[in-house]
């Protein structure tokens, strides 16, 4: 054992998604009180959604199923103001 432990969880200042890596069902929970929503789409290596963009809700989570992708790396596109994140989602089976 060398102590080390990795996270199942990946957060950013506007919200937090667990589990990372998960089997496609992952929970996106806002983890800021900004005022001003915070916009999610969810895409493949090659740029197209997989995921129907929706805003994500300042009081509660939000569980996008990406039961029905192949495992992989997809990618959590936030957008709120003017300003970008990206967080990287891993589908295991």
């Amino acid at each position: 054992n060398t102590g080390i432990t990795t996270a199942d969880v990946t957060s950013t200042e506007w919200f937090t998604v667990q589990p990372n890596p998960s089997n496609g069902v992952f929970s996106i929970l806002p983890s800021d009180d900004g005022t001003e929503p915070v916009r999610i789409s969810v895409h493949d290596g090659v740029g197209r959604n997989v995921i129907a963009p929706f805003t994500l809700s300042l009081e509660r989570p939000f569980p996008p199923d990406m039961g029905n992708v192949a495992p992989g790396a997809y990618y959590l596109l936030a957008t709120r103001e003017k300003r970008q994140q990206v967080v990287k989602l891993l589908v295991q089976r």
